[in-house]
């Protein structure tokens, strides 16, 4: 049977809890194996390790493991101790995250607060009725909890879901402070919506962090590490958020203009340079409008390298039915009887570097945004011709 796993670590206490595979387990069953190991001298992230340890020998598969942090600064520390070694790809899973786990596990219907009390830390999510979405939620620093402390938690939470204009249904309470029964009173008294004790309180964000990891099982061994990724992913990635953005206009151009930037940094072929050797003696002027354009707000995209090869390409047709890779255009086709080209510079003339809005000497600006497509296409495929020219020292 395959097992999933949470880890829940506090200041003087680290927790772990273990979950059968959700096809298998009944709605609030209990987890298969707590277990609670005070941290003492060493650091907490070193117990948040022997606890991984403990878990994988009270199972014999453990599907995926998720450790619950709530700050950033105990994220990048747990991210820390486990790199490089056999827990580097367990999950890391927020304590909202984990809480609206706990919500969604809940019998019941109707907005549902899930609120944990631990010492030194507070935290509390409100889910929607069907429980999918957070509809508000806050997590802070605190010192030792008791019952005034907790007064003060709830007179900090309710003006917030005033404010929203939000009140819960129900309220579902965990975490360690409730082993005090002041604490457990406080809250019952703090709310006029029923309260109701999570089972397992004090290990209850651990179990959120196993239920969220049982509720999305990774296969872990195919995961690509970050070394080894292609950089054509990358343009794979640019591609599809272009396709998403259906159609026109100068959000897909600039996407455009940025892939062509993209592909000029990592996907360099070995043979352009013996294709063009004179390409071979260009770099030196090519790198500062990219550097400039990466810091530039300006709505105009500053002229980015030219893909390579272009001479091979030259035969492209300047208007395409769906927004291709650019590509070099040749100085005889930016003169077509296409009436949005007209405005480009005689090709005998050479092109002048770029002004400080990005234009070239006589290029007319861009087509407004809303523009018909062919003639922003039109209007790119001129300016990237320019750009082409220029760096070419034409």
């Amino acid at each position: 049977m395959r097992f999933f796993g949470g880890i829940s670590a506090e200041r003087s206490v680290v927790r772990g809890a273990l979950l059968p595979d959700p096809a298998g387990r009944q709605r609030d069953s209990p987890a298969s194996s707590v277990l609670e190991q005070p941290v003492r001298d060493e650091p907490v992230d070193t117990v948040v390790l022997e606890v991984l340890d403990a878990l994988a020998r009270d199972a014999p598969e453990i599907s995926d493991v998720a450790v619950v942090y709530r700050t950033v600064t105990e994220r990048r520390a747990t991210v820390s101790a486990l790199a490089g070694g056999k827990w580097q790809r367990a999950s890391h899973v927020s304590i909202k995250v984990a809480l609206l786990a706990l919500a969604q596990e809940a019998a019941g219907t109707g907005s549902l607060m899930v609120l944990e009390l631990l010492d030194h830390h507070t935290a509390f999510v409100l889910a929607t009725p069907r429980r999918t979405q957070i509809m508000a939620a806050d997590s802070w620093s605190t010192g030792v909890v008791d019952a005034p402390s907790t007064q003060e938690a709830i007179g900090r939470i309710r003006p917030i879901l005033d404010a929203m204009g939000l009140r819960p249904d129900a309220v579902l309470v965990c975490g360690s402070a409730l082993a005090d029964p002041a604490v457990a009173e406080a809250v019952r008294l703090g709310f006029t919506m029923p309260v109701t004790e999570a089972p397992d309180a004090a290990n209850a964000a651990a179990r959120g962090g196993a239920l969220v990891v049982a509720g999305q099982p990774r296969q872990l061994e195919a995961e690509v590490p970050k070394g080894n990724r292609r950089p054509g992913l990358v343009l794979l990635g640019v591609a599809v958020a272009a396709a998403t953005l259906a159609a026109t206009g100068f959000t897909l151009v600039q996407i455009r203009e940025h892939t062509a930037s993209v592909a000029q940094v990592h996907m360099t072929p070995a043979g352009s340079s013996a294709a063009l050797p004179p390409t071979t003696q260009a770099p030196a002027p090519i790198p500062p409008p990219p550097a400039v354009a990466t810091d530039n707000p300006a709505p105009i995209p500053a002229p980015d390298p030219v893909t390579d090869n272009p001479a091979p390409v030259a035969t492209t047709p300047p208007k395409h039915s769906h927004p291709p890779r650019p590509t070099t255009t040749e100085p005889a086709q930016t003169t077509t009887t296409d009436p949005t080209t007209s405005d480009a510079p005689p090709t005998s003339t050479k092109v002048g570097a770029p002004e400080a809005n990005w234009l070239f000497p006589g290029e007319s600006p861009p087509p407004p945004a809303g523009s018909d497509p062919a003639q922003v296409q039109a209007w790119w495929d001129n300016h990237l011709a320019l750009k082409d020219r220029w760096l070419h020292g034409g």
